[in-house]
């Protein structure tokens, strides 16, 4: 599995991929879009978060920071596949609603994490298993304090930003 945080070279890498993807759907000839297209990103990325996830090559214990950039390639291949071919699911109010909030998930993930480290240590000391029991307990945990955070920032924050940067721009 990934690491948190970004290898020495800094997020580059990741981001990189989503250049690469954006690249690539700006050339893209999007009026041609056909059905077996959306399978041959769908395949891809697929096979390469599987690859990324189970790390059949020991990348994670060899090559940390390839490893790491080796993580952007999936979700890269996930970018352009949703810009070519939106999927439903992605297109469904929830996710639109976690989209909208993303920057600001993304920037309290890990204050709200390091903050909430006693209570993962009470559980883990208190009766929930090590594994994926533990894990959903803390998901469980972090989620509701992680969004409730996420939508303060993003009302208080993020859409006054965005107004002003809007105004500038006119």
């Amino acid at each position: 599995m990934p690491t948190a945080g970004c290898s020495r070279a800094g997020c580059r890498p990741p981001f990189s991929w989503g250049l690469v993807a954006y690249r690539s759907f700006k050339s893209a000839d999007v009026r041609r879009r056909r059905v077996r297209g959306r399978v041959l990103l769908a395949l891809p990325f697929g096979i390469l978060l599987l690859i990324a996830f189970f790390d059949p090559l020991g990348l994670h214990a060899r090559a940390s920071g390839f490893y790491f950039a080796f993580w952007g390639l999936p979700f890269g291949a996930l970018c352009l596949w949703q810009a070519l071919y939106p999927s439903k699911f992605l297109r469904a109010r929830p996710a639109q609603w976690l989209a909208d909030r993303s920057f600001s998930i993304y920037l309290l993930h890990p204050v709200v994490i390091v903050g909430l480290r006693p209570a993962y240590d009470y559980a883990r000391t208190h009766g929930v298993p090590d594994g994926a029991w533990l894990y959903l307990a803390c998901l469980a945990m972090t989620l509701p304090i992680l969004l409730l955070a996420a939508q303060i920032t993003y009302r208080l924050v993020e859409l006054p930003g965005i107004a002003a940067g809007r105004r500038i721009a006119t």
